[in-house]
């Protein structure tokens, strides 16, 4: 019980990150490719790629993993 009056308290807080506020009222959002611009490839090995993107609302580069679907079933 204690534990959950914690997390409550940190809740209604805003970080600051650089230029960046963390909000932690805001609702989970599902971010997919489409939120992001591709700049280049950066690497590339048998069943994935890792390319360096930036989100498209906060301006931030991210290396991002991209798996092929098929060769990741087959492997598991």
């Amino acid at each position: 019980m204690e534990n959950h009056k914690k997390r409550q308290k940190v809740v209604g807080k805003s970080k600051t990150v650089g230029a960046h506020t963390l909000n932690r009222n805001l609702e989970k959002k599902i971010i997919g490719i489409r939120d992001f611009n591709t700049i280049s490839i950066i690497g590339q090995g048998s069943y994935a790629k890792v390319a360096l993107v930036q989100k498209k609302d906060t301006k931030i580069l991210y290396a991002l993993k991209i798996l092929q679907k098929k060769e990741v079933k087959l492997k598991h």
